[in-house]
This record gives structure tokens, sequence and C-alpha cells, in this order.
């Protein structure tokens, strides 16, 4: 199992956090985790960790999106 990347909106309220706390899960938490997901013992955390990632990652791309129709209309 890879653990997708974690995405960062890039929107007007973007705190100062975001971007180290992205690099940060992509960086090390992610290869970390996709190394993990080889042992056993671990998949119910990993199947958790991915699915928040994949949460957070599709509320920024609706944002983003709404964002962009938004400036095309």
């Amino acid at each position: 199992m890879n653990i997708e990347l974690a995405k960062a909106d890039k929107g007007e309220s973007e705190s100062s956090l975001k971007k180290p706390i992205v690099s940060l899960i992509n960086d090390s938490i992610v290869p970390y985790l996709n190394i993990v997901s080889a042992m056993e013992g671990y998949a119910d955390f990993i199947a958790g960790v991915a699915g928040n990632i994949k949460r957070k990652n599709d509320t920024v791309a609706r944002r983003t999106a709404g964002k962009k129709a938004e400036e095309d209309a």
C-alpha cells in the first residue's frame, strides 16, 4: 500500500504552518509509513492514516476547484 502525498491549499488564508506541516508529512511521515506498511500488525494504522490524508486532499481539491471556477466565471 502506498500512501499518497498530502496537498496544501494555496489560498489566501494559508497559515505559515501549512507548508512546513505538509512538507513534514510528505518528506518524513509518508516514506516511513510506506516502509512500515510492509510489516505485520500495522495495516489498520496505515489504512487510517491513508484515509485521513485522502480525506484532507479531497477537501483541498474541492476548495481549489471551487476557487478556480469562481476565477473563470
